[in-house]
């Protein structure tokens, strides 16, 4: 059999376009869906590996903080509303303990340019446990920057988020 007769009796497969959707709103990371195709000869399992980066945070100048700021001294809970949101609020769907406390907490207290009246929580010198981190998450503080969390008070955590997050802070940042 020559070279010539060998590649005539080659089987030619072609390729099956298969459309699979996928919804990525408001995810980020890595996410793996199986799909099974069937076929009257065959089954086949295929995977597909999909890698969401995260949004960018928009670059904000220091003249927008400041603004945002002084808002923010009038309404607390401003934060979570029109513009703001999308770095407030976006972020904590599906959300718990440290994940939580990355996205949402760590905007504000662990920020390079982190407002002069934003405390740092690693050097507070006064007694924590997860009651006050509760309480502190729950209700903020009128009169400051701090917003109220809890969906009771108009903010976006659930109380088991919440419950999660004062856990998390209790063991990550203990009483001095």
């Amino acid at each position: 059999m020559t070279s010539d007769d060998s590649s005539s009796k080659t089987r030619k497969t072609g390729f099956l376009e298969v459309p699979i959707k996928v919804s990525v709103v408001a995810t980020s990371g890595a996410l793996s869906k199986t799909i099974t195709v069937d076929t009257d000869k065959d089954s086949e399992r295929l995977t597909v590996k999909i890698v969401i980066d995260p949004p960018p945070v928009p670059a904000m100048s220091d003249t927008n903080r400041l603004q945002n700021q002084m808002i923010s001294q009038s309404d607390r809970q401003a934060v979570f509303k029109a513009d703001c949101a999308s770095c407030h609020v976006s972020s904590i769907e599906g959300k718990y303990g440290k994940q939580l406390y990355d996205s949402v907490c760590g905007v504000c207290h662990e920020a390079e340019h982190r407002a002069a009246m934003v405390p740092d929580l690693h050097s507070l010198t006064v007694p924590t446990g997860e009651q006050f981190w509760r309480t502190w998450i729950s209700y903020g503080r009128q009169g400051s920057l701090m917003p109220a969390f809890a969906k009771t008070e108009n903010g976006p955590l659930t109380d088991m988020q919440i419950t999660t997050l004062a856990t998390y802070l209790s063991t990550a940042i203990p009483s001095r």
